[in-house]
């Protein structure tokens, strides 16, 4: 697996991405593939929505906070589903998300499979500390027919065992 990461401040993620759209996504892609050697991907995880959302440990929504223009799911969709079909990427897995976001992304692709991929794995904070996932994504993972942290299988990708990761 590998993730693309949208908006962070960050300047070693490609220069501190500002935006994580399909030109951001073809690119991260491209260099993940060039510097492990490999020609595919079996999940590329978009990770932080290119959206405003509560992280690093605030769990409140702050919609003073929201960001005014941001890249739609459908572009960032598409541009994965292009990515399958060139054979690049084999699935899509979300990272740091939210339960809206989850549920975004189901919406789309039980709208139209073949435009909007189905996510099939979530990766975000879960350990003694933080447990954040309880409160509303194990929810929709389970009725999205994924595994939730306390059952058998795949579907959640665990970052750490004791703190948020």
């Amino acid at each position: 697996a590998t993730k693309v990461a949208g908006p962070g401040g960050m300047g070693w993620i490609r220069g501190g991405p500002e935006r994580l759209d399909g030109n951001g996504i073809r690119e991260a892609v491209e260099g993940s593939l060039r510097r492990l050697g490999m020609e595919y991907v079996d999940v590329l995880q978009l990770h932080w929505p290119d959206r405003y959302v509560p992280m690093f440990g605030d769990v409140d929504f702050d919609v003073e906070r929201a960001f005014g223009d941001v890249v739609p799911l459908e572009e960032q969709l598409e541009t994965v589903a292009g990515l399958i079909e060139d054979g690049k990427v084999r699935w899509l897995g979300l990272s740091n998300e939210t339960p809206y976001g989850v549920m975004a992304a189901a919406a789309l692709h039980k709208q139209d499979p073949r435009r909007f991929p189905r996510a099939v794995s979530i990766q975000n904070a879960y350990s003694l500390t933080c447990r954040t996932f309880d409160a509303g994504l194990a929810e929709c993972c389970h009725y999205l027919e994924k595994a939730s942290p306390h059952s058998a299988g795949g579907g959640r990708t665990p970052p750490a065992a004791i703190a948020p990761g």
